[in-house]
């Protein structure tokens, strides 16, 4: 976050908090997880079964998770691997509970920790 002649932009809030937070976590979880994950998971369960599906399902809908979000922008190693971990959990959580909302959650919490630790460096500067 960048302050402008040391002020926070107007709609900080929305762009760095709630966009983040909220609507990136809804929006990708739906995408990757409710689209992707389960069209692959519906297309592969029966000629390879549930166990394989499940897994193919949720390692592809991960790797293009971190890909797209490469896409966004230049990403460290660390970023790949937390991003990648990210998408394997919910990946993980949508087959095991058959639900989308576990997901979204733990998205928003991951998005949040980020924008709570950009706000306090922000503050300490």
């Amino acid at each position: 976050m960048e302050r402008l002649g040391g002020q926070l932009p107007v709609g900080w809030v929305f762009t760095d908090v709630v966009a983040p937070v909220v609507v990136a976590p809804v929006v990708e979880e739906f995408f990757f997880r409710a689209v992707v994950l389960v069209a692959l998971y519906t297309v592969l369960r029966r000629p390879c079964g549930k166990a394989v599906a499940g897994i193919a399902a949720v390692l592809f809908s991960s790797g293009l998770f971190v890909v797209v979000h490469g896409l966004l922008g230049e990403l460290a190693v660390d970023q790949v691997v937390s991003i990648g971990l990210l998408g394997l959990v919910c990946g993980a959580l949508v087959m095991l509970t058959g639900r989308i909302w576990a997901a979204v959650l733990t998205h928003a919490v991951f998005n949040a920790m980020w924008v709570a630790l950009a706000l306090a460096g922000t503050a300490l500067t």
